[in-house]
């Protein structure tokens, strides 16, 4: 099973026991660097191919009415999307457990693949609000970050219906439909996949009643197509055919879905 390989060469870097201040003294040399950007690249492929299950599992969700599990697995897709992106642009996510006992704590930092570049603390939240905070705020120009969904952020919007399924709502919607997936439910979900592959002006990507599909879709194809133009996503014929036999439904593959996914392979 793949590992984080960024943030397990930064650990190695350090002594052990490990202190906070070793971290925040850490100086990457161009060795280093070269290292940890080879590192990433890989990373990047992983997440990537981590998105592609994700979003398909989310998909499938859909297809037979489960969406919490759909709502819950395109937050995930997107989450995946954009640490690809992250480490292809050679930012690594790592995490130093220091102290002992009671004492023990975690901090958890970002560091660039540059050398004489040292780790800066990644804030409060985990995991999940760092990497999207950290894309939001390198990137606030782009379209997937500046339109808003129901006047908010479109990260935010996606996370809290995320948090609405896993902590927010004692009771799952099921049979019905949240609001969210209300079209997809009353149209079909090729039917909307077909619309929203066809989208080249974003009408759906950030509407309320389209955007916990469209949205992700948009980030998965905009994520592989930035890998791509930086060596490829690293997905394999395996992985593509595995992927492929699983964007199906009683009338056979869904083509907009399958092409899409060849696309970025």
């Amino acid at each position: 099973m793949a590992t984080h390989r960024g943030g397990n060469y930064i650990l190695s870097l350090l002594p052990t026991p490990v202190a906070k201040a070793d971290a925040d003294s850490l100086l990457l040399t161009s060795l280093s660097a070269g290292a940890l950007s080879a590192a990433l690249n890989e990373d990047a492929k992983d997440y990537f191919y981590a998105a592609c299950v994700t979003l398909v599992d989310g998909i499938q969700g859909c297809e037979r009415g489960m969406y919490t599990w759909a709502t819950v697995k395109c937050y995930y897709s997107v989450f995946y999307s954009l640490r690809a992106w992250l480490a292809s642009d050679g930012l690594c996510l790592f995490y130093v457990r220091h102290g002992t006992g009671p004492k023990l704590k975690v901090s958890g930092y970002w560091l660039q693949s540059r050398a004489g570049q040292t780790p800066f603390n990644c804030g409060s939240g985990g995991t999940h609000k760092a990497v999207l905070t950290r894309f939001a705020r390198d990137n606030s120009g782009h379209r997937l970050v500046r339109n808003p969904i129901a006047t908010i952020s479109p990260l935010e919007w996606l996370m809290n219906r995320r948090e609405d399924c896993n902590y927010n709502i004692a009771r799952c919607v099921e049979p019905g439909a949240p609001h969210h997936f209300a079209e997809v439910d009353n149209h079909g979900v090729r039917a909307m996949l077909s619309r929203y592959m066809a989208d080249t002006r974003d009408i759906y990507a950030f509407s309320v009643d389209h955007a916990m599909l469209a949205y992700p879709l948009a980030v998965l194809i905009e994520t592989g197509n930035y890998l791509q133009s930086r060596g490829g996503t690293g997905i394999d014929p395996e992985e593509l055919a595995f992927l492929i036999q699983r964007c199906s439904d009683n009338l056979g593959a869904m083509t907009a879905l399958t092409n899409v996914l060849g696309s970025l392979s």
